[in-house]
C-alpha cells in the first residue's frame, strides 16, 4: 500500500497554516500556498506537520497537531491531539497525561487544530 507524503506549515509569526508546495530539505526551505500565492518561509519560522495518511469519517485528511473526536461503541470521549511519538514510531493521539494509539479512520472526526482552536483540548466535554 502506498500513502501519500504530505505536510502543513504552521507560520507562527502570520498565525496561519498553509498546505505545503514543495520543500528543500538541505536548506531548510518551505514553500507553502496562501491566497493562491506560494510563499517561501524556513523550517524555524514554523512548524512543519506530516499527514497521517489517514482521514476521518468525512474523508478530511488528519495531520500533526489536528485535534480528534474518537467515537467508541458509546458515542463521542473527549477531543485528543494527534502526534507523532519517537518512542513508538508511529502516530498517536493525546490529552492530558492520556495517551493512545490512533482509531479506526472511520471512528474519528477532525474537528480543529492546536493553532486554531486549542481551547478544545480544554473543555471536558463537547
Amino acid at each position: 500500500m502506498r500513502r501519500k507524503i504530505k505536510f502543513k506549515f504552521y507560520d507562527k509569526q502570520n498565525k496561519r497554516l498553509m498546505p505545503v508546495k514543495s520543500i528543500t530539505w538541505e536548506y531548510g526551505i518551505v514553500i507553502c500556498v496562501f491566497a493562491g500565492e506560494s510563499l517561501v518561509s524556513l523550517f524555524e519560522e514554523g512548524d512543519l506537520l506530516q499527514y497521517t495518511g489517514r482521514k476521518d469519517k468525512y474523508k478530511k485528511e488528519i495531520y500533526e497537531g489536528d485535534i480528534i473526536i474518537p467515537y467508541d461503541h458509546i458515542g463521542a470521549t473527549l477531543p485528543t491531539e494527534v502526534y507523532w511519538d519517537d518512542s513508538k514510531s508511529g502516530f498517536c493521539r493525546r490529552r492530558d497525561t492520556f495517551t493512545g494509539p490512533l482509531p479506526a479512520s472511520k471512528n474519528v472526526e477532525v474537528i480543529g487544530n492546536i493553532y486554531d482552536n486549542a481551547e478544545l483540548l480544554l473543555s471536558e466535554s463537547l
